[in-house]
């Protein structure tokens, strides 16, 4: 939504820069951003909101998950804006850039209290962000993550070496899905995985809808077939958390 930069001096904001950017290549404009100042309090797997200019210096509110541990500047993953009458392109802006944010955390992706057997992050495009953070915090209370990804094209799996990193390290197991361009007639989206049990062999993690819990973060229709996916495995309501 368009907003008044003078309303950035109240509660609830904070003026700050881009400090870093990274480009993913091959992925059509998907970029990574760090801000300046770290948002306090935030859980790992919220999002904040982040302001910034246009052109000719309208500025527009994004809500963006967060990436990066909460102990540290927010790091975000964002898409161009594309067909969009809101003000500014986060995924337009530069090392130096002014932008304004939130001083704190919202949402209620987070994870479960209870702890349990095997946490499941399941992704689809930018909604790696806050499965990422879960991942980077660490502590979940689970004995395993496994954290899927899925994307149409193998450009857009950000942070692919970091995880790839991790899993090679035993902190998780990480699964990369590209949904377009793929060899064979299998179909790669998660929920068919799901459905037909190669989702439990691409991980080498078997479901447990007992003891397993799983977040998911994608576009509504994502999150959907996927929550009824796993509640026909016998996972139970409120263990699979969403943001909607």
């Amino acid at each position: 939504m368009p907003i008044d930069p003078h309303t950035f001096d109240s509660e609830g904001w904070q003026r700050g820069t881009v400090v870093w950017r990274q480009a993913w290549p091959g992925s059509k404009g998907l970029v990574s951003l760090r801000l300046s100042k770290p948002v306090s309090p935030l859980c790992a797997g919220q999002y904040i909101k982040l302001a910034c200019a246009d052109a000719d210096g309208a500025w527009g509110v994004r809500y963006l998950s967060v990436a990066s541990a909460p102990d540290g500047a927010p790091e975000l993953l964002v898409a161009p804006v594309t067909g969009d009458r809101e003000p500014g392109d986060p995924a337009g802006l530069s090392i130096g850039d002014a932008v304004a944010f939130s001083c704190a955390g919202a949402g209620k992706l987070v994870v479960p209290p209870d702890g349990g057997g095997t946490l499941w992050l399941l992704a689809a495009g930018t909604g790696l962000a806050p499965l990422l953070a879960v991942a980077r915090a660490g502590n979940t209370g689970f004995e395993c993550l496994v954290l899927v990804h899925s994307v149409r094209y193998a450009g857009q799996l950000a942070w692919r070496d970091e995880l790839q990193e991790r899993a090679a390290q035993g902190e998780l197991a990480y699964v990369p899905l590209v949904t377009r361009h793929t060899s064979g007639d299998a179909d790669p989206r998660i929920t068919t995985l799901i459905a037909n049990g190669r989702l439990e062999t691409l991980a080498r993690v078997p479901f447990d809808p007992a003891g397993d819990a799983a977040m998911l973060c994608g576009s509504g229709a994502m999150t959907a077939e996927t929550r009824a996916a796993l509640v026909a495995l016998g996972f139970l309501d409120e263990r699979v958390v969403t943001e909607f």
